[in-house]
């Protein structure tokens, strides 16, 4: 598509040409719409407001009537009296709008009333009945000003919407003597504003309690029917805006809501399609002056391209023929050629000398390349040869050394069984000599004795720890596993390592749940762990406390075990040293406390094989706590057990 140079000027122009009046025609297209909503908002809201205004004046004109007719009765004299008579004739032939005007004594009797004509329904014949409990009487009698009653329905006029104003008479002393009041038809009001006038334009009034005063004749509700939501939806699919001079908009309708003084409320309607007539008509010119420009862009790109297709097409011709091995010039063109194509078949001969010269250059270049590869060839062969050597020899080695690990583990595991048998016999031996039951021992003999088999202990212990390590590093520890209580455990720890305390002012306290679900694991395993932690706290703290925290999850399942003691803690820097084999905290820690430093290498390699891991945080000088992170069992291998290598990697979480 668009594959020509033609094709793409004429594209191109078309863009530059259209584009513009396009956008130009859609942006004022737009901008029109919202130009003529904006302008049958705001006059259909000035409508509304300027109808309420009216009502408003009208209303208040008929309240001064009717106050300035209470001003021209004097309630001194009798009510419904000749003078009376007199001054309402006056009021009702100088205002003829109001339909009755009448005087009521303060029982609510009427007395008087103008005009008197029998087409009233008997107007006259009304007088001497009692009107106390209309709503004109009763406002009246207590209120000071004139009062404007709700709209009803005029029985005698028609069934026309009426409303009724009344004031209170007072004498000097300001008792009510009676009340006059009139009675005005407001179903004959009518808009007045240039925008109601339209015939695309309905009205509807409505007074405080929703009852219609009047409307259009378009209007699906008649005077004196309730205005309800229901209605209002059905109408126009929406309920018009409570505030003051607001607009609403629905799919087909325009809605323009105000408020009276009085608390009546003015709504006029127009249809979207009827605000919209100018707009459509706009786009239409719009549409128009596209399609135009359009074909004027056309018709200009075709007169264009005709000048310019021959001499390019004579270009292609050459750049076809061309063969960088043959000297060819360019055609020549025609004397009416563009001058840029002259300087485009200008430039495309230069560069067809330069093509021919790099050609040349290129050729010479391959030849030295090929050379130079069969060079590259023989020396990557060579050194393909050497590597190949290098890595048996590497192979070899690693091979060698791999065996004598294996040979150095199966010593140690061999000489520390031959070592145990004859040290526990010395232990025995000297456990026997030490009860001297026949009393031939002598206390400075005793005391050696205790030595020998302390240190007998000791050196058993080493070399029970040699062997773990041993059968570690070969892969022969095995797991026992079982559910295992753990709280029952932990006690049992400490009452074991109760004695290791001696004289020293620490106490060793358990800290966890009484009771908690069992956990599958290797108990024996998992108790030396806790024993090395804990030698190793009690050795390590000269006084304060030792504690074996038993720590459980949500679920109640027990997740780790921490020990935590008060010692001398570990410092910074060796932190991550202290899990690898025959290290401790420094160097000063072996000669004043002793040991190898086999233990916590021991403890976090079997806390791996449980599954789990051995963490430690530590603040030098003032203690240091390690946990046991208990997780799930490996899988068990059905020929020789579950055994894992060790992996002499520290695990240390620093803290502070």
């Amino acid at each position: 598509m668009f594959r020509s140079l033609s094709s793409r000027i004429l594209v191109g122009f078309l863009i530059v040409a259209t584009v513009p009046v396009i956008a130009v025609a859609l942006l004022e297209g737009r901008s029109s719409r919202q130009l003529h909503l904006a302008s049958a908002r705001l006059e259909l809201r000035r409508a509304a407001i300027e109808y309420g205004e009216r009502l408003d004046r009208r209303i208040a004109r008929r309240r001064s009537v009717v106050s300035l007719a209470s001003h021209l009765l004097d309630p001194s004299l009798p009510l419904g009296g000749a003078a009376h008579q007199r001054a309402l004739d006056a009021v009702h032939q100088e205002f003829p709008e109001m339909s009755t005007i009448a005087i009521f004594d303060s029982l609510g009797i009427l007395r008087a009333v103008r005009p008197a004509e029998q087409s009233i329904r008997g107007a006259v014949r009304m007088i001497g009945r009692s009107f106390a409990g209309r709503e004109y009487f009763v406002r009246a009698m207590h209120d000071t000003s004139t009062v404007t009653t709700s709209v009803y329905r005029g029985r005698g006029f028609g069934n026309r919407v009426m409303v009724g104003f009344g004031r209170a008479l007072r004498d000097h002393r300001g008792r009510v003597r009676g009340v006059l009041q009139a009675s005005v038809d407001v179903s004959q009001d009518r808009p007045l504003g240039n925008a109601l006038r339209e015939s695309t334009v309905g009205y509807l009034v409505t007074d405080g309690a929703g009852v219609v005063v009047t409307r259009s004749g378009a209007m699906p509700v008649s005077p004196l029917d309730t205005l309800t939501d229901e209605v209002m939806r059905e109408r126009w699919g929406t309920i018009p805006p409570a505030p003051d001079g607001a607009v609403a908009e629905s799919t087909e309708w325009m809605l323009a809501s105000a408020r009276t003084a009085n608390g009546w409320r003015v709504i006029v309607e127009r249809r979207m399609a009827d605000v919209m007539v100018g707009s459509r008509d706009r786009r239409a010119s719009a549409v128009r002056a596209t399609a135009l420009a359009l074909a004027l862009g056309i018709v200009i790109t075709l007169i264009l391209l005709r000048s310019v297709r021959d001499p390019l097409q004579m270009v292609m011709e050459w750049l076809r023929r061309f063969d960088v091995r043959v000297g060819r010039s360019p055609a020549e063109l025609p004397l009416d050629a563009p001058s840029e194509i002259r300087e485009v078949v200008g430039a495309m001969d230069v560069l067809g000398a330069r093509l021919r010269t790099s050609y040349a250059e290129l050729e010479r270049a391959l030849a030295e390349r090929q050379t130079l590869n069969l060079q590259l060839n023989g020396v990557l062969r060579e050194l393909d040869a050497r590597v190949a050597a290098r890595t048996a020899g590497l192979q070899e080695a690693l091979r060698k050394a791999e065996e004598a690990s294996v040979t150095k583990s199966r010593f140690l595991a061999n000489m520390s069984h031959e070592l145990r048998t004859p040290l526990n016999s010395v232990i025995g031996f000297a456990g026997i000599l030490l009860k001297n039951r026949e009393g031939r021992l002598a206390s400075p003999e005793l005391d050696l004795l205790a030595r020998i088999a302390a240190n007998g202990r000791h050196l058993l212990s080493l070399i029970n720890d040699i062997l773990d390590i041993s059968k570690i590093e070969a892969g022969r520890m095995a797991l026992d596993v079982d559910d295992v209580d753990i709280v029952v455990l932990a006690h049992d720890v400490l009452a074991q390592l109760e004695g290791q305390v001696g004289g020293k002012p620490v106490r060793l306290r358990y800290d966890g749940p009484a009771v908690a679900p069992m956990v599958r694991t290797d108990g024996g395993k998992l108790r030396q762990i806790l024993i090395n932690l804990l030698g190793n706290a009690i050795k390590f703290t000269e006084q304060g406390e030792v504690l074996l925290r038993v720590e459980t999850g949500y679920d109640g399942n027990v997740t780790a075990i921490a020990v935590r003691d008060t010692g001398i803690g570990i410092p910074r820097d060796r932190l991550e040293a202290i899990f690898l084999p025959f290290e401790q905290g420094d160097t000063s820690t072996s000669r004043r406390f002793g040991g190898t430093g086999l233990g916590l290498a021991i403890s976090r390699s079997l806390s791996e094989m449980l599954g789990g891991a051995l963490a430690v945080e530590s603040r030098e000088g003032e203690g240091s706590t390690f946990r046991v992170i208990l997780g799930g069992l490996p899988a068990e291998d059905a020929e020789s057990g579950a055994r894992v290598r060790s992996r002499w990697s520290p695990r240390a979480e620093l803290v502070g």
